[in-house]
């Protein structure tokens, strides 16, 4: 039996399918590309994180970073960025904490545009990237103060929560869930 949307439920299924079909384009970070960087996570904080978090950290998370020193931030990791046209749509940042284990510290994209695979184009990207660029990494691992809007979506990536762990914000330490995925020559030899 097909159910019938209507117009605007037909409107809203033929944007999603559009946004699916337009591959983005992923670059690396670019100075230029910080305030647009900046706006996401703020965005994000503000917005859905804000569902999840207590409201003083979410509005923390918002406002933990000048544009300035976001930019620096990122800057200093290995950072790519989508584009679809000339809009910045979603970045991810590595941070290395030793030659074998890096830190999947930043994953956002822009709320019109979550769920048609741009985060996930995102991840696959910067892993290669990262895994060619540095051999010797066997281990990726992520920080999550959110699990309940994205434990799904990490571990369809091919991560495993391995247990509790925290993320630090100015206002103090929020409770999260650590994820770790096997990369490399370890993940070649399973």
């Amino acid at each position: 039996m097909q159910q019938d949307h209507g117009f605007l439920g037909d409107f809203k299924i033929y944007i999603c399918i559009k946004k699916m079909i337009e591959l983005p384009d992923i670059r690396d970070y670019r100075p230029e590309d910080r305030e647009a960087c900046h706006e996401l996570r703020r965005a994000a904080f503000s917005g859905i994180f804000s569902n999840f978090l207590d409201k003083d950290a979410a509005r923390a998370g918002a406002e933990s970073y000048s544009i300035s020193e976001f930019g620096d931030r990122i800057g200093a990791m290995d950072t790519f960025v989508a584009t679809l046209g000339e809009v910045l749509v979603g970045f991810c940042s590595i941070r290395f904490h030793s030659s074998t284990r890096a830190e999947l510290l930043y994953l956002y994209v822009r709320s019109d545009y979550r769920g048609t695979g741009i985060g996930s184009q995102l991840v696959s990207h910067a892993e290669q990237q990262v895994s060619r660029a540095h051999p010797e990494l066997v281990m990726l691992f992520l920080d999550t103060a959110v699990p309940d809007y994205n434990r799904m979506f990490w571990e369809r990536m091919g991560y495993q929560p391995t247990g509790t762990s925290y993320c630090a914000y100015p206002t103090g330490k929020i409770p999260a869930l650590h994820f770790e995925k096997r990369v490399g020559r370890l993940s070649a030899e399973k």
